[in-house]
């Protein structure tokens, strides 16, 4: 796996986080569709359940997965776990740079065993969340999210 914790870039480089870009970047050309899984894209129908997971040092997190078109292999990629209203977050956002695999023969890419982390997992459990993600810098990205149910 290929990730490096990236920063931020308020001239839009490719390290730019949204809350640092001056306008709204384009997302003419693209498409990502959330889903979970470890290993590989497993995409998710409404509330779908997903287990929490407890990794080796200590955290909790959900699998996250993304089907991308339109965004370049090696991309930015920031996720997070939120609450459906939107209001709540229940974890630092993953800010990190991935290699999001070859396209297949309609253009997709395909990038399984990303994190959202969970600050406290009984806080999630059973409960309806929704997984957030946007892929790309300031001048191309696109965002997206798909709703599951932390078991």
């Amino acid at each position: 796996m290929f990730a490096v914790l990236m920063g931020c870039d308020s001239a839009g480089g490719p390290d730019a986080g949204p809350e640092n870009c001056d306008a709204a970047a384009s997302s003419e050309g693209m498409a990502l569709e959330v889903g979970t899984g470890q290993t590989e894209f497993e995409p998710l129908q409404t509330r779908d359940s997903i287990p929490i997971t407890y990794g080796p040092q200590g955290g909790t997190h959900l699998w996250i997965a993304l089907r991308v078109r339109g965004a370049e292999e090696v991309s930015p990629v920031q996720l997070q776990v939120r609450s459906p209203d939107g209001i709540r977050v229940f974890g630092a956002q993953s800010a990190v740079t991935v290699n999001l695999g070859p396209t297949d023969n309609d253009g997709w890419r395909e990038r399984a065993g990303l994190f959202g982390f969970l600050d406290d997992p009984e806080e999630v459990r059973d409960q309806a969340v929704i997984l957030w993600a946007r892929v790309g810098d300031c001048q191309r990205a696109i965002e997206g999210e798909a709703a599951a149910t932390a078991q």
